[in-house]
């Protein structure tokens, strides 16, 4: 069985209160990961992927994600005004990372496996709602690339490795491990129905300048109380 993962990756299940502005209940589908040495994780799927899985019971809540200026977003968040060589990234995906690590560091991740053969990989690491770096690659097109310090650079499709590389920024224990022998799922919960309790903990903290960006975070105050699962 090969790969086929599209979602967001986190050591932090306050995420699970942002993700759950994004597309309501949607934490009910995230996916631990565990093991080999590594810090404990979770793998949260793709919201629109996830909306299409559960055939409307879930529905992605668009607004969430519309900066109130997308010009002054996309400076604060350090976004690129350029797609990257492989189109592996679009404005969705900007301000979905950007929103989630307002409450702590996501990465995007996703990967997939063609005959037995991994034919893409690609992360994006978001903290404190900016993008701190990009790695992709096309195997199957000999092609990769890096983003860091602002600008994209085309590297050698061999030996780079976007989901550890990004990955390590997070936590020095992920460098030169392989996160798909075992640790992460080989595809995210996207479809059925959730496969835990939906987030009912207390509410992440979030700079008032982001408030301003994200005026979701004003206009449908996150649910008070509780504990973290």
């Amino acid at each position: 069985m090969g790969f086929d993962l599209a979602g967001v990756f986190t050591l932090d299940a306050d995420v699970f209160a942002l993700f759950d502005v994004v597309i309501p209940g949607g934490s009910g589908h995230a996916l631990r990961t565990r093991g080999n040495g590594l810090p404990d994780g979770w793998v949260l799927p793709d919201p629109w992927q996830l909306a299409y899985g559960t055939n409307g019971r879930l529905a992605v809540n668009e607004s969430a994600l519309k900066p109130a200026d997308p010009g002054a977003w996309r400076v604060a968040a350090a976004v690129p005004g350029e797609p990257d060589p492989l189109d592996a990234f679009d404005a969705s995906d900007y301000h979905l990372g950007s929103f989630l690590s307002l409450a702590a560091p996501v990465l995007l991740v996703s990967d997939s496996t063609f005959g037995g053969v991994l034919g893409h990989e690609h992360a994006a690491l978001f903290m404190n709602g900016e993008l701190l770096t990009a790695r992709g690659v096309d195997y199957l097109a000999r092609a990769a690339f890096r983003w860091d310090d602002g600008a994209f650079s085309a590297v050698p499709h061999e030996g780079i490795s976007p989901v550890t590389e990004c990955a390590t920024v997070i936590d020095g224990r992920f460098r030169e491990r392989c996160l798909f022998e075992g640790y992460l799922p080989r595809e995210a919960h996207r479809e059925g129905s959730a496969c835990r309790p939906a987030w009912s903990g207390a509410a992440p903290r979030v700079d008032a300048t982001w408030r301003r960006h994200f005026p979701a975070l004003l206009s449908s105050p996150l649910a008070p109380g509780g504990s973290a699962p």
